[in-house]
């Protein structure tokens, strides 16, 4: 009986393999892109980010506005640096503590709007999952919690019977300030709301019910 022959095994040829190879070097260094190139957009929002948080304050800084410096005081310095401008505003005519008040409260809309714009940052990062963007808005939301928004003169401002922005603000604002700030176990306020600011007397509600 004949032997029969094998046909040998195909085989792959160089070029088919080399093809092969560039094909899986081509992936790699596209998947490598693709990352690199996320890594960059998260880098650039994460900058842009701080860069929203920080604009207001140094446009605040830039003014170099003395009835206004009291706002951005923390509670150990605010007493402070309130009685060095009260010295200014001891003869001030009822005109000038309106535009003083004016001033201030102007100054205090853009804090807190600024910082609920943030708050919001943070929320929606929480919420996608966006670690990246969480890990930078976190320091600043807690910097604004334990320090910040503990100025005496902000937490007047802040409160219904004080200032009043309170009553339009966000309920997510309100419930996140009232546990982070007002009612935080771990970190209760050591200072009460000041009323009078650097305007000792003055009644900023006075001739509303005529």
């Amino acid at each position: 009986m004949p032997e029969t022959k094998m046909k040998p095994q195909a085989s792959y040829q160089w070029p088919e393999i080399m093809a092969f190879v560039f094909s899986i070097v081509a992936i790699v260094i596209s998947g490598y892109s693709l990352l690199e190139g996320r890594w960059q957009h998260q880098d650039e929002r994460n900058t842009e980010i701080l860069d929203s948080v920080y604009e207001d304050w140094i446009d605040l800084a830039n003014r170099d506005d003395w009835r206004v410096q009291h706002l951005i005081e923390s509670p150990d310095t605010y007493y402070l640096v309130r009685d060095v401008a009260r010295r200014l505003t001891v003869n001030f005519s009822e005109e000038e503590k309106a535009r003083t008040f004016l001033v201030e409260r102007a100054t205090v809309n853009i804090v807190f709007t600024n910082f609920e714009h943030l708050l919001k940052q943070w929320m929606l990062a929480e919420e996608l999952g966006d670690e990246s963007r969480l890990g930078v808005l976190r320091e600043e939301v807690d910097f604004y919690a334990e320090v910040y928004l503990r100025n005496p003169r902000l937490l007047w401002y802040w409160s219904e019977s004080g200032g009043g922005w309170v009553n339009g603000a966000d309920p997510s604002t309100i419930k996140w300030f009232r546990e982070k700030v007002f009612e935080n176990p771990e970190q209760p306020l050591t200072v009460d709301p000041d009323a009078e600011g650097i305007l000792p007397g003055f009644d900023w509600r006075a001739g509303a019910d005529e």
